[in-house]
């Protein structure tokens, strides 16, 4: 099922992006993915992203696989950080974003000198080369795991 509505996300325990957002410090940097979106559902949205992140907006990320849905949250919310999520390096690095490459494009990466956030990391191995590496960060389905391994 490609779209959930919001109480069969409750019944599954999924929190919402509010109280997410709630639970995350805010010297902690939150990253929010914002899916490719048709431009009036994106403009209809962005009401209640800016409402929701703006007075925390220097410690959130954005992550988008498309590059119209990050120019117009950079428009919506100045100073929030950008990256575009990918799993094929592009012809052409976009100006200006950080790259959220698929962890097995990482090492095709490093010379750009971008701040790379590869995901989803989920073999200890991996987190360790990939931490040796220098990435920013790294997206996992297993955040508990990825401290212990980091840590260790």
């Amino acid at each position: 099922m490609r779209e959930w509505l919001l109480e069969a996300l409750r019944r599954h325990g999924v929190p919402t992006l509010s109280e997410i957002a709630g639970a995350v410090p805010g010297h902690r940097m939150l990253f929010v993915e914002v899916k490719p979106l048709p431009a009036a559902d994106l403009l209809e949205g962005l009401g209640a992203l800016v409402a929701l992140l703006g007075a925390r907006a220097s410690s959130t990320r954005v992550i988008s696989s498309s590059e119209p849905v990050l120019a117009a949250v950079r428009e919506a919310l100045p100073g929030v950080a950008l990256s575009l999520v990918f799993d094929e390096v592009p012809v052409r690095l976009p100006d200006g974003l950080e790259l959220s490459p698929l962890h097995k494009l990482v090492e095709a990466l490093l010379s750009t000198g971008r701040p790379l956030h590869p995901w989803t990391v989920n073999r200890p191995e991996r987190m360790r080369e990939l931490a040796r590496a220098g990435v920013a960060s790294i997206t996992t389905n297993d955040p508990g795991l990825a401290l212990e391994v980091l840590r260790g």
